[in-house]
């Protein structure tokens, strides 16, 4: 099948972004007046149209965890020297489209996409230039906060809230959810000013070495207004909408808070946090980049409360997304269309797209399917026992921390505060029985309560207390048309106890485009 590419760079000097378009196609491809773009001209010079590589959580099989960015490779004709122009141009996360069509008559708009990604870089040699691919979760891949402090306020006189020169250059921090006990920052050292987050909607407490303090009822817009307070001594107001409180009083002890970001439960949801973050810090669009039903579907499965916090360091927007959707056992990873998607991953259940067979299964070189270990903990071997952590305390202490504190009977809080973790365990009599080397895992995950942890614990040991199977499976391209990553299949094979078969999650695919062949991961 013939194929179209599309990747953009941007000129070094004029700055100016520009369209190769490259096909495989002797003679090249042209569209017409009326496609969009129109007239434009597809050069021959695709020696190889890409390999690529798509997965669920990354390679080996994994099914849980952070998500990998994927990566691929597709190789230009340069023997003339005609392409050494694109050494001028930068590519690095510009965006890069493989496109099939029938035939050089076939209409332009008939071409279907295979991948929508970014570049990483090209290497120009003297008979090719090579590209190297990346999915398009490397636009995820970059710091969650553009915004630092100033490092400015070192006087009294200075009405701001900016940090001394020790916070210079470091990120603003950011919340999200219902974090607790955050150690708040001090901004403003001669009026006692603290950074919480960006924003948040509402403080549910703030404490001092401890002891809790009293809200004065006071919320202000402006650093001004509420550098400029009356605040009586063992009180706080805030600046919601910055991010801030002030306390009356020099603090005796290192100041906490527990903080809500997202003012309903169902705002604090796993997707709807998501949502906030890949449209507020990745600056994406509902309905373009990602789907607000799929969203929908998480916290339908998921209705659980999440939370996290960055303080000043400044983890990437895939980092703090996975560990969000990690938390619910969820995933997000973009379509051929760029697309990202975004949900929960489970045993297969759902009726199979495709039932897979020796007929459809490639065998070339005496390869074929291949049965392989897991990448998950035990390789496959089931879990014996799953510990959740939950309800993490950002601001962990000891005793002699809290000496002279103003707390009084409230063991509960002492107790929470000496550890980093709360944690739920779910744990089978039965597999550690059989199973002699059976693991125990532990997860970390951005709950906020027990009864979320306990569930999400008792699911997990469900998924993972049984024996899994992870299958490579090379097939050709048009038997996979319509799988996708996430969904369901079916192998029917008299090997590995298929003969009546059995359904698979696909959790990776390898397209070979030079060799029509598709491999997939599939695990069940």
């Amino acid at each position: 099948m013939p194929y179209l590419l599309e990747c953009t760079g941007c000129h070094r000097t004029t700055k100016a972004l520009r369209v190769f378009r490259f096909t495989d196609l002797p003679g090249g491809f042209n569209t017409g007046p009326a496609d969009a773009p129109a007239n434009v001209h597809y050069q021959p010079r695709i020696n190889v149209p890409g390999t690529y590589r798509r997965t669920l959580f990354g390679l080996g099989g994994r099914t849980n965890g952070a998500a990998d960015v994927d990566v691929g490779l597709a190789e230009l004709n340069n023997v003339d020297g005609k392409l050494d122009e694109m050494r001028l141009y930068a590519f690095d996360g510009y965006p890069l489209a493989i496109m099939s069509i029938e035939s050089r008559d076939a209409p332009y708009t008939s071409r279907r996409a295979l991948l929508t990604g970014t570049m990483e870089q090209i290497e120009v040699t003297r008979d090719e230039v090579r590209l190297k691919l990346r999915s398009r979760l490397a636009i995820l891949d970059v710091p969650i906060q553009k915004l630092t402090f100033a490092g400015t306020t070192t006087d009294g006189t200075k009405v701001e809230a900016e940090g001394g020169e020790d916070l210079k250059g470091a990120p603003r921090p950011l919340i999200f959810g219902a974090p607790r006990n955050v150690p708040a920052i001090l901004v403003n050292r001669f009026y006692n000013i603290f950074a919480v987050g960006q924003r948040f909607d509402d403080v549910l407490r703030v404490r001092d070495k401890g002891g809790v303090l009293a809200s004065s009822g006071q919320d202000f817009a402006t650093v001004a207004a509420l550098r400029s307070a009356t605040i009586a001594g063992g009180q706080y107001a805030t600046a919601k909408s910055l991010g801030l409180i002030r306390i009356g009083g020099n603090p005796a002890g290192q100041v906490t808070v527990d903080a809500i970001e997202g003012a309903l439960p169902a705002a604090r949801m796993a997707g709807q946090v998501v949502r906030r973050i890949l449209v507020g810090q990745a600056g994406l669009v509902a309905g373009v980049d990602f789907l607000d039903a799929d969203l929908a579907a998480l916290d339908a499965l998921a209705p659980y409360e999440v939370e996290t916090w960055t303080g000043t360091t400044n983890p990437t927007i895939l980092e703090t997304v996975s560990a969000i959707l990690d938390s619910v056992g969820a995933s997000i990873t973009p379509n051929r269309l760029g697309v990202f998607r975004i949900g929960r991953f489970s045993a297969p259940a759902a009726a199979p797209e495709r039932t897979y067979g020796w007929i459809e299964i490639l065998q070339g070189d005496g390869v074929g399917i291949q049965r392989l270990a897991t990448g998950d903990d035990g390789k496959g071997v089931p879990t014996k026992k799953i510990t959740l952590q939950h309800s993490r305390n950002y601001a962990v202490v000891t005793e002699n921390d809290l000496t002279g504190s103003t707390i009084t009977g409230d063991a509960a809080f002492v107790a929470f505060a000496k550890e980093e973790w709360r944690q739920e365990i779910a744990e089978s009599a039965a597999v550690a029985e059989v199973h002699k080397l059976a693991p125990e895992v532990t997860m970390e995950t951005r709950l906020t309560s027990a009864t979320a942890a306990k569930a999400e614990a008792d699911r997990r040991l469900a998924l993972y207390g049984a024996a899994r199977d992870l299958f490579q499976v090379p097939v050709r391209t048009a038997d996979a048309q319509g799988v996708d990553l996430d969904d369901v299949v079916a192998l029917r094979l008299d090997r590995f106890g298929l003969d009546e078969g059995r359904s698979f999650t696909v959790v990776g695919m390898l397209e070979s485009l030079a060799d029509d062949t598709i491999t997939l991961d599939v695990w069940g």
